[in-house]
């Protein structure tokens, strides 16, 4: 785990919480946290001279297996609600601290996708939305 990581899931007090910036559960193992770069992604940041990328003010901490993998499925099929979600991680950022009112409407936006792509499924037949993505603090 990279060192930028540790010390923002330190800052943002991730452990004692119990979720992440999106609202999903995590354990006591830090090692399922990963880094997210949401405003600038890794590749272009690579363009622009800003090397990987890691920086505090470029990132935040999701589950890797859920929020993680969740937003990119996101980003790929419906980038207006990606946006909207980027922009409510971006609003904590500023904060400098998880707000339950922004994990309220990342999890409404959630909610919306969900009723929408719920039975989409990719080109081997897998559906898009795994059980596992709502295993988050705000249920249905």
């Amino acid at each position: 785990m990279r060192c930028i990581t540790k010390e923002m899931i330190y800052y943002y007090k991730l452990k004692q919480l119990g979720f992440d910036f999106m609202g999903y559960y995590i354990t006591k193992h830090k090692c399922e946290l990963s880094y997210h770069h949401f405003l600038i992604p890794k590749f272009e940041c690579r363009l622009n001279n800003l090397g990987d990328g890691y920086y505090v003010w470029n990132g935040v901490i999701l589950r890797q297996k859920t929020a993680h993998e969740y937003i990119h499925i996101i980003e790929r099929y419906d980038l207006d609600r990606y946006d909207a979600i980027t922009s409510e991680l971006l609003d904590q950022k500023i904060k400098g601290y998880i707000d339950f009112e922004n994990i309220k409407i990342i999890n409404d936006i959630l909610l919306s996708f969900e009723r929408e792509y719920i039975d989409k499924t990719t080109v081997d037949g897998h559906y898009i939305i795994q059980e596992r993505y709502f295993n988050r603090v705000l249920k249905k």
